[in-house]
């Protein structure tokens, strides 16, 4: 039996034979008392092709000389029959080549309207319409035009009728005198609520450019607000043009909502305020689009009321927190119905009741819990903020006077 062995390679026991990959034929042999290896046979020749390495390499080379590729190890019989009957490769298709346009030339031919180029002429015999067709005699029309027409003898007179005596007519009654009616009295508006100017709407070109937002860069500015919230979304992307070329109090419509957005984020103006003040404006328009666009963003900024009820023992500072928060919209839910920082009061409530945590944990809990829970954006955000700080500070400094005292 014939092994298949690497040349070079250590071997054992010496004097066993074997062949490379390549059909080589090898001997186990040790050169200067080293160790043996496999090497080639001392004086001994291939006594078959197939197990010539030079006849293979020859084989290889003519084929590659043909173009011909084979995968590596493929047998020597395999090669020779290639070699033999070496495929036919398949002609090339040479590509034809496009025609070559002249642009000029097949402009100049586009252009062309003359009677050659257009096409045949129109036969107007093939295309006439035939859908009446004129059975008179010609002769007829030349008698029409040279003799005038005939007269008609006149009809003798029919006898006049007898005349009927008819009764007179019933004399009618002046119609009865209709006092006109009164015009018809203007409704006046509504008042509006003592302490508020009323709302003037009028319609014109704004004499001042859109004043600029100063959000995260003068907090007292006039304007200061987060553009990405409800009212900076309708000013910019619900009203348009309307929001500046309809004024409220003398001012464009976008501005009067601007100005209401910047009060609130800096504490002058209350956020169910802003929802009143929108709500009559909204009034004060027209029927149209843009009434509806303020009605409906007074009903996303507003939340239908709550009622907070927590148990006995909460401190009382604690209590009024809930009521406070409680006529903000942003804390009802309005918008999607969550109410963070009132489910923290709850649950803050409940573990102080319940003896799971102390005061200081109370105020701790509260900080992390009910403050800073909504994005910035939303309208009455930064104002609820403020309330909840204001009151856990006073928690802290009255924590003496309120704290469960430790058992």
């Amino acid at each position: 039996m014939t092994i298949n062995v690497r040349g070079g390679a250590f071997c054992s026991p010496e004097g066993a034979s074997g062949n490379s990959s390549i059909g080589t034929p090898l001997v186990c042999a040790s050169s200067d008392g080293g160790r043996a290896r496999w090497r080639k046979q001392a004086g001994t020749t291939a006594t078959n092709a197939g197990t010539d390495a030079g006849h293979r390499r020859g084989v290889l080379t003519k084929l590659r000389k043909l173009g011909i590729k084979v995968k590596r190890g493929t047998p020597i019989e395999e090669l020779e029959g290639l070699l033999a009957n070496p495929p036919v490769p398949e002609p090339e298709v040479e590509p034809v080549p496009e025609p070559v346009v002249d642009e000029a030339a097949q402009l100049e031919k586009d252009l062309d309207f003359s009677p050659s180029s257009v096409g045949p002429p129109i036969d107007p015999d093939k295309y006439a319409w035939s859908g009446y067709e004129d059975t008179a005699d010609p002769a007829d029309y030349e008698l029409q035009q040279r003799e005038p027409a005939a007269v008609e003898p006149e009809q003798p007179a029919a006898p006049a009728a007898t005349p009927v005596a008819t009764p007179a007519p019933e004399p009618t009654r002046p119609p009865a005198e209709v006092a006109p009616a009164a015009p018809a009295t203007p409704t006046a508006p509504p008042a509006p609520p003592a302490g508020r100017a009323p709302v003037t709407v009028t319609t014109g070109n704004p004499v001042t450019p859109r004043p600029e937002n100063h959000w995260g860069a003068d907090g007292k500015a006039e304007i200061s607000y987060h553009w990405d919230g409800m009212i900076g979304r309708t000013v910019d992307h619900e009203l348009g043009d309307a929001g500046r070329t309809i004024h409220v109090n003398g001012r464009p419509l976008g501005d009067h909502l601007e100005v209401l957005a910047s009060r609130t984020v800096k504490g002058e103006l209350h956020p169910q305020e802003q929802v009143t003040e929108i709500r009559r404006v909204a009034g004060a328009l027209p029927e149209g689009r843009e009434k509806r666009v303020l009605s409906n963003l007074a009903n996303e900024l507003d939340a239908p009321p709550v009622t907070v009820e927590l148990p006995a023992g909460t401190p009382a500072r604690l209590v009024k927190l809930a009521d406070d928060l409680a006529k903000i919209p942003l804390a009802r839910g309005a918008g999607y119905g969550e109410q963070y920082e009132l489910d923290a009061i709850r649950t803050v409530a409940g573990r102080y009741a319940r003896g799971e945590t102390n005061g200081n944990g109370l105020i701790r809990e509260l900080r992390q819990s009910a403050h800073n829970r909504r994005h910035e954006s939303k309208e009455g955000k930064v104002f609820m903020d403020a309330v909840i700080t204001k009151a856990v500070d006073e928690l802290e400094r009255t924590k003496r006077e309120w704290r469960r005292p430790s058992s």
